[in-house]
Order: C-alpha cells, then sequence, then structure tokens
C-alpha cells in the first residue's frame, strides 16, 4: 500500500510540475538563455480573476397607446305607406365610435391589448394576452372578435363602408370570450383561428357548460407580395350548444343604423338550443380594383331547425392610383401616395365603392310551432322574410390616419303579409329606406 501510495503522489506531482516546466523552458529559450539540466521553477503567476457573469437582460417592453373617433351623420327617407319601424330622426348627428385602448409587447414571446368604447359609455371591447412560440403557433386568451367571416370582423377603420351588410351583423358571433390557437405559415400563404369561446357574446359571464368551437382558414398570396394580382380565399365554421337568456333573439336591421328592423326572432329563456354558423370570403385585387365576395349561413336547431343566410358582393377602385392595402384577406389601413398638402399639390386618395347585399329568413320562423311546441312565431304582418340593399359610396383619404366617407344606401324588402302587392319591383320587393350617410374619422 505504501508503495502504490508513493507512485501516485509522484505521478501527481509530475502531471502538476509539467506545465511549469515547459512554460520556464518556452520562457528561457524566447530570452535567449541556456538551458539547465535542472528545472528552474519560478514564482506562480497570479491567476487571473474570473470573467465576471453578466445577469439575465430583461425583455424590451413596449407600450403603445392608440384611440380612435367616428363620427357620423345620416339623413333618411322611407315611403310614406312603410310596414316597417323607422327613425322619426329623419336627420341626426351621432358619435358611432370613441375607442381608446392600449396595446404592448414583452419582449418576443408576449404581447396583448385593452380597448374601451367610449362612445356609449365605457364599454370593454378588447381585453387579450397572446402568447407567442413562434410565428406559425400562437395562443391569445381573453375577450376579443370571434375569428368568423370577414366583413364584420375586419376593423370598421378599414372597411370600404361605413355600416356592415345585414346578414354579417345578424350572423356574425362579436365578441367573445376564450381561447384559440392561430398563427400563419409560408409568409403568410396559409393562416389560421381555432379555439373555443364561451359562446354568450361581449362582457356576458358564460351561463352554461358548452362552449362554442371556432375554426377559420384562409389560403392566398404571401403577405408581402407586391403583385398586380392577388387573392384570398376564407373558410369559417363555428358550432355550440347554448342556453338562451333574456333578451337573446336573431335581428336583421337596415345597413343604415336607423333603427329599421326588418326581421326578428326572439329566443324563449332558459330554451336549450344549438347553432351552427358557416361563412365562405373570396378577396381579388387586380391593380387599383377590389373584388370581394361573402356568403353567411346560420341553423339554428331547437327540437326543429330555422336557418338564416345572406351575404354581399362589393367592388372598389382607387382613382389616384393606389392598391387596395389587405393583409390575409382583411382590410388594413390604407397607405396614401400624395397626402393632402396644398404647397406640393398632394390630394390624397380618392376610392369609389359599390356593394350589393342580401338576407333570407327560413320560412319555419313564421310557423306556429315552428321551432318547436309552443313556438311563438315571428308576425308575418310586421317583419319580412328577405331583402337587399344597394350602396354606392365615396373614400377620401387626406392622408393615412383620415379618412371621409359618403354612402347611399337604398334598401329593399320584400312586403310583410297585410301589405298589398306594391305595383312596381320584382316579387313584391319595394324600397322601404333610402340614406345619405357620412363619417369623418381619426386614428392615432
Amino acid at each position: 500500500m505504501k508503495k502504490k501510495a508513493l507512485i501516485t503522489a509522484m505521478l501527481l506531482a509530475f502531471a502538476i510540475s509539467t506545465p511549469v516546466a515547459a512554460k520556464e523552458k518556452k520562457r528561457k529559450k524566447s530570452s535567449g538563455q541556456a538551458q539547465s539540466s535542472s528545472a528552474v521553477v519560478d514564482e506562480a503567476p497570479a491567476e487571473l480573476p474570473q470573467e465576471e457573469k453578466k445577469p439575465a437582460k430583461a425583455p424590451e417592453i413596449n407600450v403603445k397607446p392608440g384611440a380612435s373617433l367616428q363620427t357620423d351623420l345620416r339623413f333618411h327617407s322611407y315611403p310614406s305607406d312603410t310596414p316597417f319601424s323607422k327613425d322619426d330622426h329623419v336627420a341626426n348627428f351621432d358619435i358611432r365610435r370613441a375607442r381608446f385602448d392600449v396595446s404592448g409587447d414583452v419582449g418576443e414571446t408576449y404581447s396583448g391589448k385593452l380597448s374601451i368604447d367610449l362612445a356609449t359609455g365605457a364599454k370593454l371591447k378588447n381585453a387579450y394576452i397572446n402568447y407567442k412560440f413562434f410565428e406559425p403557433a400562437q395562443i391569445q386568451v381573453g375577450q376579443f372578435s370571434v375569428p368568423f367571416g370577414n366583413e364584420a370582423l375586419g376593423s370598421s377603420m378599414a372597411q370600404e363602408f361605413i355600416e356592415d351588410s345585414s346578414a354579417a351583423k345578424a350572423i356574425d358571433p362579436g365578441s367573445d370570450r376564450g381561447i384559440i390557437l392561430h398563427g400563419d405559415a409560408f409568409d403568410g400563404i396559409l393562416a389560421y383561428d381555432t379555439g373555443f369561446m364561451n359562446g354568450t357574446g361581449e362582457n356576458v359571464a358564460d351561463n352554461n357548460d358548452s362552449m362554442d368551437f371556432v375554426l377559420r382558414t384562409v389560403v392566398g398570396s404571401a403577405k408581402d407580395s407586391d403583385s398586380f394580382f392577388k387573392y384570398w380565399l376564407g373558410f369559417s365554421f363555428n358550432s355550440g350548444s347554448q342556453t338562451a337568456v333574456d333578451g337573446d333573439s336573431i335581428k336583421i336591421a337596415t345597413e343604415t343604423a336607423s333603427g329599421t328592423t326588418l326581421f326578428r326572432a326572439a329566443w324563449p329563456v332558459d330554451q336549450q338550443y344549438s347553432r351552427t354558423r358557416y361563412g365562405f370570403d373570396a378577396t381579388t385585387l387586380l391593380g387599383i380594383g377590389m373584388l370581394k365576395f361573402e356568403y353567411l349561413f346560420a341553423n339554428y336547431d331547437f327540437t326543429k331547425s330555422a336557418t338564416l343566410s345572406g351575404g354581399n358582393l362589393m367592388a372598389s377602385i382607387f382613382l389616384t392610383g393606389e392598391q387596395r392595402a389587405v393583409k390575409n384577406s382583411f382590410f388594413t389601413s390604407q397607405t396614401v401616395e400624395s397626402p393632402l398638402d396644398f404647397e406640393t399639390g398632394g390630394f390624397g386618395a380618392i376610392e369609389l365603392t359599390t356593394r350589393y347585399s342580401w338576407f333570407n329568413a327560413d320560412s319555419a320562423f313564421f310557423t306556429t310551432n315552428g321551432l318547436f311546441d309552443g313556438w311563438e312565431a315571428v308576425s308575418a304582418t310586421k317583419y319580412t322574410d328577405s331583402g337587399f340593399a344597394l350602396t354606392t359610396g365615396l373614400n377620401w383619404y387626406p392622408e393615412q390616419k383620415v379618412r371621409i366617407m359618403f354612402n347611399w344606401v337604398n334598401t329593399f324588402a320584400s312586403k310583410p303579409k297585410n301589405i298589398d302587392a306594391p305595383a312596381e319591383g320584382a316579387k313584391g320587393t319595394k324600397r322601404i329606406e333610402q340614406a345619405f350617410l357620412f363619417r369623418f374619422q381619426l386614428a392615432l
């Protein structure tokens, strides 16, 4: 054992002394001194301080406040024999939206948004947090617009017309609380949103043990494409079961915010029903021109079912040469090539628009016991089962953050049962409202 310990000690001493001897040999050789047979050990050099560890860098936090304002001026006119309710204020001025929002990012992983509409008292619109694994896979949770459809889902600050079409407003789920997985891939050629929502609507607590499943997918041109021709195809699906509460109903109104109601079916309180919605939309850009189509369908199933459907076809063209700003099938903030400037002669951007929209309600809504035993039929003498609207518009963008809009809207509807067929119009339809709408909007 003593011999083994001695050998071990000698090996350790050799391992320690060899680097020192090598350094001394190299030092002497470089200085021109003669090498000695015996190793000369200099004083060991002072130990270099260890490299200080830098503390982990805190993620960068960016907070951006924003605000938007839309002010409207409306003029309405009605036939003297209109069977529908109407707004007695033929002309009125309105603050349509007045929103304040705060959005922010924490590093490259977390983001969120909080927005409140002050037009009719403080009303929460968006409150959500987004977690970004990477671009194709992100999770968003909170209250936000349900990913369904196109026209109603898009921002009102960027849409072509002052008001959404009647079918889009009636079938669109609006805002709700839930969680979705979303993202895009292949440079934006494919985008998707899927997840679960309460199904009870904006600022309403969940009232049952069921949730709505939502899915929206879009395929089309790359998001950074500067091509003359671009296109997007979108598909939406939404399904779930709900319990009706006081005030729940389907309502179809004119596209003028005049208060004229064309169809309304109220759900009995505590009645269980299932609801399925489908949507298809297509958008095409051809240089300065745009063509967009959307079709929506909703089925409401109690013990029997009834459907509501409709859609719109719209077109626009920029007289000043811009191409419509679109991302993943949605209109976005429009760029203006020559902002208004009296010194340089810039006049802003001018866009002409037109839209045809329509809706149809199932006859089961108007039938006693149409949806279940004891169903209270929708009044066939007060409401209609179909209608359409024609809108012509002009949008002027003095600069990117400002837009002035004009819409001329003519609404037509099938006659209710107690009204004799008019002499004009096909299938008993007649114009039941004409409106001139003006809007000034500002985004900060």
